[in-house]
């Protein structure tokens, strides 16, 4: 009897397991029990729907002004069980991705291998870019990250809390010496925030991250190019700057939203230019590092817009890139409207996110915002009343209090985990940084 998953590639892609025969029986087995005991249903990092031929099967609400404090995990199942939040949902025929968060972790052991007719084609490494040695060590890396997420998995939040930094250090030196800096810096950010107390939903959104990137590089034979492309970059492998300039340019007015630097690791500075096409609606990430005092190359200021092309970086996440030929223009007229709400900018979020589940945030641009408080925490409203969460400093909220206007704010910023981290707001057409 065939199995009723037309597209189950999408499900071998990432997890490299055969999915179960009844996608019903398995939600009600293995996710509706987790999903009541260590979740609820109105936990603010789980949302999407499940569906199988046409049926609703299995429905979780994100109750937006849910603050995370309420959901009730155990400091021993918390971080595998945030971890493990993938709904796959049946529309038009097609199995596609609606949330973004692994669900390996839920998976039964007793489910075997897939058994293919064919040997599975090698992957093979762009010329130039990764080698043979780059692979063997990366393996390696990827073997000792699982080890250690396997160790917090079983110890818990209550562990890492207690760790000092000198044991992280070394976790984090010895990624890094594998070639795998970008999974170490992200150990890095969850140890600090645990330090902290900070036990947020992106944390936990980051360690998802890190058992996805995991498991796709055990069955990196299953992955398509441009996920085999965001995967390297994650792990961060990047291609060099010449050999991007052999791809197409992709040719706009690219307008400057937001320029920010800040200090990246030790005696590293890093620069972010977010831009957006001003006729493609495109958004693009210049990100540069300087050592010490070290200027920046080339770079644009807030509101210019650079006349030009784009390279940008393979893979499915295509929103980092380099400058090419153009140049920059001031005291211009360019601008680009933004979405109309909460719930437009969550569907934007969720095509990105099932695009490239590696990713973390989505850059949107938003308009009618109204700036308030809401149980003594800012808050965004739409115009439908719809409330988002605001990460930003007491002073970034004073300034959009008093920068309110009848036809409400306009601003640029950065969804992550249900969460809005603005970075702008958009004057007369003109991007004010926060």
């Amino acid at each position: 009897m065939s199995e009723p998953w037309p597209q189950r590639d999408l499900w071998m892609q990432w997890f490299g397991q055969i999915p179960p025969p009844s996608l019903a029986r398995h939600l009600d087995k293995w996710l509706k029990p987790r999903l009541w005991s260590d979740c609820g249903w109105t936990s603010p990092w789980l949302w999407g729907l499940v569906r199988t031929r046409g049926s609703l099967v299995y429905r979780v609400v994100l109750n937006r002004t849910t603050r995370t404090s309420q959901c009730t995990c155990s400091a021993r199942t918390q971080p595998c069980v945030h971890a493990a939040a993938l709904l796959i949902g049946w529309q038009q025929n097609q199995w596609e991705v609606v949330t973004n968060a692994p669900l390996a972790p839920w998976l039964p052991e007793q489910i075997s291998p897939p058994k293919h007719s064919t040997p599975p084609p090698q992957r093979t490494p762009s010329p130039g870019w990764v080698t043979p040695a780059h692979i063997t060590e990366m393996e390696k890396g990827y073997q000792l990250l699982g080890q250690w997420m396997q160790e917090q998995s079983r110890l818990g939040w209550k562990h890492l809390l207690a760790s000092d930094m000198a044991a992280v250090e070394d976790i984090t030196t010895r990624l890094v010496d594998l070639r795998l800096p970008g999974p170490a810096r992200m150990v890095r950010q969850l140890a600090l925030g645990a330090e902290s107390g900070n036990q947020t939903a992106f944390l936990r959104q980051i360690l998802s991250r890190l058992i996805l990137a995991q498991r796709a590089f055990v069955h990196r034979e299953h992955l398509s190019e441009e996920q085999w492309h965001s995967l390297l970059i994650f792990s961060g492998i990047t291609i060099r700057k010449d050999t991007l300039k052999k791809r197409p340019a992709v040719t706009d007015r690219w307008l400057a939203l937001s320029v920010v630097e800040e200090e990246a690791e030790s005696d590293l500075r890093s620069r972010k230019i977010w831009l957006v096409g001003t006729r493609t609606t495109t958004f693009a990430l210049v990100l540069d590092f300087a050592w010490k005092r070290a200027p920046f190359p080339q770079g644009l200021a807030i509101g210019q817009v650079w006349e030009g092309g784009l390279y940008f970086y393979p893979g499915s996440d295509q929103t980092r890139a380099i400058l090419g030929e153009g140049s920059i223009q001031s005291n211009t007229d360019d601008t680009v409207p933004g979405l109309g709400g909460w719930a437009e900018a969550h569907d934007v979020c969720t095509r990105a996110m099932a695009r490239d589940p590696l990713r973390l945030e989505v850059p949107i641009l938003i308009q009618a915002l109204e700036a308030g408080r809401q149980d003594g925490q800012p808050v965004l409203m739409d115009a439908r009343k719809r409330c988002l969460p605001l990460s930003i400093s007491d002073r970034g909220f004073e300034q959009l209090l008093s920068s309110q206007a009848p036809q409400g704010l306009h601003l640029f910023g950065l969804l992550r985990a249900g969460v809005f981290l603005p970075l702008a707001r958009i004057d007369r057409g003109r991007p004010v940084a926060l």
